[in-house]
């Protein structure tokens, strides 16, 4: 133990300075993009390593959230380092502007600073010193409720979930991959994400305290709803599913860091076969490149979330809800509410509003950028270099303490699955998907333990009156 805290200690400054001295080079001589490229995959390397060995050497919640970072965010930088003859700086197709040299670097770094100052939070995060118990411990008898629960809901949530994909899966099918959008961009906001949240922490409660037939059943159901998604030509849910899978399976199992690269190297393939099959790829037509080229062309595009956060620069004036809506659930709805003022998706979403102010036309179209995290702090630091750094050391912390308390303790754990897919996401998604989603997880865990403990008194009152009536 002692000697993973000195590496991870060491780590700790090796990072940092290393960033500062490729920075510093960058910013001394004028370099071209493939330099800027292997600064990136350098630091990116040394970076997960420091994770793997802050965390004791196991797959956590922090070491796949920054897998799939590399992917959507450094996903442009590792293709050019590989060969692929594409400007890694390319402005996305919704706005075309010039990148110069000064600009490329700043965006760098911002994600250099953003993974250096995260895993500092996180490194300082495992050397807090908590209390070690298994806080919010449920009975043996409400485990075994909540199994029941659980096994009952199941048919329900396949319903429902297939409901709603097959919805989706015949219109894209008519209409095409945009057709699950153009609805969204042109109505009026409505919250209709139900089955999007209760999903999630359904499965958290599974994995957490069900048995391993629910646990299979569970998974199983996580599997066919990223096929389906896949299936229409949507790649992230797919992917993160099989990181998820790799969590937990680790959970059980000790797995090594070559096991994790092999793994991530045959979910992309995985990920490219069942994909050229999907309805969006038919779109856009079959391709004969080789399954390196194909690999290559994904990660490109897949990093285009680099530029994503450029464009989020480029717009001012974002709408008051969005900030409000990061972290507290319902916020857009109760603004409705309380104005009577009808809302829109640009105006209930960060994304969304880049998206309509920098191309309104492909945004009614039913095209978008989607987002990031690295936007969101952005936003939030209103640019300001400190609370930048600030609030990335923050979210470090946040994750290292939640795996810190969910080894000890269920309920921690319970939350850490149910966020799960989304932090895998956010790289290219919002802290809205983060941060309501744990005030639900909360909520439903606090409405089971309340019928449970309603029940278990209810029962009392009746055994006690039973008791009553037979003495008298």
């Amino acid at each position: 133990m002692t000697s993973i805290s000195t590496k991870s200690t060491v780590l700790g400054f090796v990072t940092p300075l290393l960033s500062g001295l490729l920075i510093s080079l960058a910013n001394i001589y004028v370099l071209d993009d493939l330099f800027l490229s292997y600064v990136f995959v350098i630091i990116y390397f040394v970076s997960l390593y420091t994770i793997w060995v802050v965390s004791n050497q196991r797959i956590n919640l922090f070491l796949i959230f920054y897998l799939s970072f590399g992917l959507f965010v450094g996903g442009s930088f590792f293709a050019v380092v590989l060969g692929y003859p594409e400007d890694p700086f390319m402005p996305t197709f919704f706005l075309d502007y010039s990148v110069s040299y000064e600009r490329r670097l700043e965006i760098l770094e911002y994600v250099i600073a953003f993974i250096v100052f995260s895993i500092l939070g996180y490194n300082m995060g495992y050397k807090i010193q908590l209390k070690q118990s298994n806080c919010f411990a449920l009975k043996y008898i409400y485990i075994y409720r909540l199994q029941k629960n659980l096994t009952f809901f199941f048919p329900i949530l396949v319903f429902l979930i297939f409901g709603t994909l097959m919805t989706k899966f015949m219109s894209v099918l008519s209409n095409g991959y945009l057709a699950l959008y153009v609805g969204l961009q042109n109505d009026s906001y409505s919250n209709s994400n139900f089955v999007n949240v209760l999903f999630p922490i359904v499965f958290g409660l599974a994995i957490t305290f069900g048995n391993n037939a629910l646990k299979t059943r569970y998974i199983l159901l996580f599997f066919i709803h990223a096929l389906l998604n896949i299936l229409m030509g949507t790649r992230s849910a797919f992917g993160a599913f099989l990181l998820i899978c790799l969590w937990i399976y680790s959970m059980t199992h000790q797995i090594s860091l070559k096991k994790i690269f092999f793994w991530c190297l045959l979910s992309i393939v995985m990920l490219l076969f069942v994909y050229s099959f999907s309805i969006r790829a038919n779109e856009q037509g079959v391709s004969n490149e080789s399954l390196i080229d194909k690999m290559l062309f994904f990660a490109f595009s897949q990093g285009g979330t680099l530029m994503t956060f450029d464009s989020s620069r480029l717009v001012e004036n974002y709408p008051i809800i969005p900030y409000f809506q990061s972290f507290f659930p319902g916020a857009a709805n109760i603004f409705s509410f309380l104005t009577g003022e009808e809302l829109y998706h640009w105006n209930t979403s960060f994304s969304g509003y880049m998206d309509y102010q920098l191309n309104p036309d492909l945004y009614f179209s039913g095209c978008g950028l989607g987002w990031s995290i690295l936007s969101d702090l952005y936003l939030f630091s209103g640019g300001t270099w400190i609370i930048f750094f600030f609030l990335s050391l923050i979210y470090g912390m946040f994750i290292a303490v939640l795996e810190k308390k969910a080894i000890h303790c269920n309920f921690f754990k319970y939350l850490g699955v149910s966020i799960s897919y989304s932090l895998v996401l956010l790289p290219r998604g919002s802290l809205s998907s983060l941060f309501p989603l744990l005030i639900y997880s909360v909520f439903i865990w606090v409405i089971f333990l309340f019928c449970f403990q309603a029940w278990d008194k209810i029962r009392e009152i009746k055994y006690y009156n039973k008791c009553n009536r037979r003495i008298n």
